[in-house]
């Protein structure tokens, strides 16, 4: 039993079945959020419709440094929970719930543009949110396999025999550097939403938006 936990513990043992959990959880969210958007009567698409269209065709925008700093938040919201959630033993069932709570919020706001705008609306979506997805996703996906295999490393140290705290090597470099890689990655995708973004959706609109 204790051979089988320290195989477990090694990052390199668990990534091909954490990956596929993850990815499954992140399937299901987005399965889950294409349904809570769809289920919408023409009321809530109309209302949708009315919420969308503001920042589309809106004239007087906040400042760089307000739209920068959503961005910021944006990007890193997720990324920076699966990297704390990493250092409990909580993380084992929680990074993956992350992943099946950023698949619906993201299919659902991409299944709202569809639903208040039709056909058009994946166009939208695709200027909204595909250049950040994009970047933002892998970097998750990254962060969240090296946040499994820290807190199953916590995990199976807590349960074993010898309860003793895993190699400080475990939280060294092989959890920091890729955060570090994946933070630097995220900073580009804020900007290109603050500074790309908001220039591409109206000229997407200007084909597809009907006023």
């Amino acid at each position: 039993m204790k051979q089988t936990l320290l195989k477990w513990a090694r990052p390199e043992a668990r990534s091909w079945p954490a990956l596929i959990v993850l990815s499954a959880l992140f399937l299901c969210g987005a399965v889950a959020g294409c349904l809570v958007a769809f289920r919408a009567d023409e009321a809530a698409a109309e209302t949708m419709r009315e919420f969308l269209r503001g920042p589309l065709l809106a004239q007087d925008e906040p400042g760089t440094g307000i739209l920068l700093g959503r961005a910021l938040y944006n990007a890193f919201k997720y990324h920076v929970a699966v990297f704390l959630l990493g250092f409990t033993m909580l993380g084992v069932g929680l990074i993956p719930l992350v992943a099946a709570v950023r698949g619906f919020f993201l299919s659902f706001a991409v299944a709202a543009f569809v639903q208040a705008f039709g056909p058009g609306g994946l166009w939208l979506a695709a200027g909204a949110f595909g250049a950040q997805a994009l970047l933002t996703l892998p970097c998750l996906f990254l962060v969240s396999l090296r946040g499994i295999a820290a807190s199953a490393a916590l995990l199976s140290a807590a349960t074993g025999p010898s309860r003793r705290p895993p190699a400080p090597g475990r939280f060294g470099a092989a959890c920091f550097l890729p955060f570090a890689l994946c933070s630097v990655v995220l900073c580009l995708s804020a900007l290109f939403e603050t500074f790309l973004t908001p220039h591409l959706l109206r000229f997407i609109a200007g084909y597809f938006l009907p006023l």
